[in-house]
């Protein structure tokens, strides 16, 4: 027995998606060579004599009944055209047949009970062709970025208003910020040259599903630029260069953080913010890169446990030791249990505070506030990609009474 009728008015079927089976699939979706979708229900069978129920229906109530937003019945009873086909399919070479019926004289017995769903979770569509970078290149000449999300949502086709924004702006945030890393002098603050960022621009083309996916590609050349964006292109390199590491990022954080440290601030903390992004909206990524070169063109998947552990190696920071110094201050603050002190030079009036070393909590946990003190304070630098210039920390070594 054949599964799809032959020669219908519903045309030349497809298979999309099985859902239920017992001996033979019972609940399927399928698409004639048009593009209409159904989704077919098997609700009588007797003598090598099988009686369907198909509905059709568009893209994005398909979309949502296959992730569990609509259930079975409801897709039948309430079908967008307010009818269903019936579908009789004969052994043999017996003809096909199909009748309309009418919502409303659905038989409630040919349906599923109430609150039955499919439920296929984050998996793409596998009708849904996902836009192809490198061909949409060929096609408008220009680069273009692919950034394909998978959301822990109800509906993985749709994406949070909010999350697009921030992801959007943070990407553009480190294209401008490479752009000025590899054109002139990066600056970690103030405005990035408008000569820059014209060539570091991004624009989007559109959205497309298959999980939810966002094309974007880079602004038109000019003629007398012989229709070559040279910056935009190193720019996707560096970017696609940084994301390859964050994959295994245990095995190169080494020279990630080497690459960020390269690239300087700006870049670092743009990246990390662009990380930052997808790790709170719990997203898995999948870039794909086109060019009208055709060399230049990658694909990569990152995954949110990778995710999460770049943004560690980024965040982490080294202390390099300036200098120690002994001064004679009052003791004004002390906290044991958080490791913390406070002391008010008495030459120049300088505060200085921060973390109590653990080699000294033992000669410390015995001193009293507002006496005067001999202190020997190191003076350190934490040294990170996203700092600037490092930041200044005063830890306490040692503290004697001062007779």
């Amino acid at each position: 027995m054949r599964l799809l009728p032959q020669h219908t008015q519903l045309g030349k079927l497809e298979l999309i998606e099985v859902y239920e089976y017992y001996d033979t699939p019972c609940l399927f979706s399928c698409r004639n060579v048009s593009g209409q979708i159904f989704i077919a229900i098997l609700f009588e069978q007797e003598k090598r004599v099988e009686k369907w129920l198909y509905a059709s229906m568009s893209q994005r109530r398909f979309e949502n009944i296959r992730a569990g937003l609509i259930d079975i019945r409801n897709a039948f009873l309430n079908s967008e055209d307010g009818f269903v086909y019936q579908v009789i399919i004969n052994p043999d070479d017996n003809p096909d047949r199909v009748e309309i019926i009418w919502c409303e004289n659905l038989i409630d017995d040919w349906l599923p009970m109430p609150n039955e769903f499919i439920e296929f979770g984050n998996e793409p569509l596998p009708i849904l062709e996902v836009k192809d970078a490198p061909r949409t290149a060929m096609q408008i000449q220009r680069e273009v970025l692919n950034l394909t999300f998978q959301f822990p949502t109800p509906n993985p086709t749709e994406a949070p208003v909010a999350f697009l924004g921030r992801i959007l702006e943070s990407v553009q945030s480190v294209f401008n910020a490479l752009g000025q890393a590899i054109e002139s002098t990066p600056t970690p603050t103030g405005i990035i040259p408008r000569s820059i960022t014209e060539k570091t621009q991004l624009t989007v083309l559109g959205t497309y599903a298959g999980s939810f996916g966002i094309e974007l590609a880079t602004l038109p050349e000019k003629i007398e630029n012989n229709n070559t964006n040279y910056l935009v292109n190193s720019v996707i390199s560096e970017f696609f260069e940084l994301v390859n590491m964050s994959i295994n990022p245990e095995d190169n954080a080494y020279i990630l953080r080497q690459k960020l440290w390269t690239l300087k601030t700006r870049v670092a903390s743009g990246y990390r913010d662009f990380l930052v992004n997808l790790y709170k909206s719990e997203t898995n990524l999948r870039f794909n890169w086109g060019s009208p070169n055709q060399e230049h063109r990658d694909l990569i998947e990152l995954h949110l446990s990778s995710i999460k552990k770049t943004l560690e190696i980024i965040n982490m920071a080294e202390d390099e030791i300036v200098k120690e110094s002994e001064i004679v201050g009052k003791l004004i603050g002390l906290n044991i249990r958080t490791k913390r002190y406070e002391i008010l030079s008495i030459e120049d009036n300088k505060k200085y505070s921060g973390r109590i070393i653990d080699e000294a909590i033992s000669r410390v946990e015995t001193a009293t506030l507002s006496e005067v003190y001999f202190s020997t304070i190191r003076e350190v630098k934490e040294i990170s990609p996203t700092l600037p210039e490092g930041k200044l920390k005063y830890q306490l070594i040692a503290l004697r009474p001062h007779m």
